[in-house]
């Protein structure tokens, strides 16, 4: 009986340090996407810019299963998208950036 209170308690133990490293992980993560937020949408002209950024800083920040070419396309986004003023400018720059970082290949 004791050796299985001991199995128990370990158990319990390994669980829970699993549930703490997992809430931590998220909530790294959060923080990270807020920084994003904070560092790319306040140079924002254009209210579909704001939202191409909220997109791109999930994308780099919150998705797990993002493959590395596609990272790049998003963060080639963070680097040119935000300063833009025209949705002639925003298109090219959408443009550009699929154009070097076409995930789809």
């Amino acid at each position: 009986m004791r050796l299985l209170t001991v199995f128990c308690s370990m158990l319990l133990a390994i669980i829970l340090s699993g549930f703490t490293s997992a809430v931590q992980a998220f909530s790294d993560k959060e923080l990270n996407y807020q920084q994003c937020l904070l560092d790319h949408q306040p140079k924002a002209q254009l209210e579909q810019v704001v939202a191409r950024v909220r997109h791109a800083c999930d994308k780099v920040h919150r998705d797990n299963l993002m493959v590395p070419r596609k990272i790049k396309y998003f963060r080639c986004l963070l680097d040119y998208l935000p300063p833009v003023e025209t949705e002639g400018a925003m298109q090219d720059v959408l443009g550009a950036c699929a154009s070097l970082h076409d995930f789809r290949r």
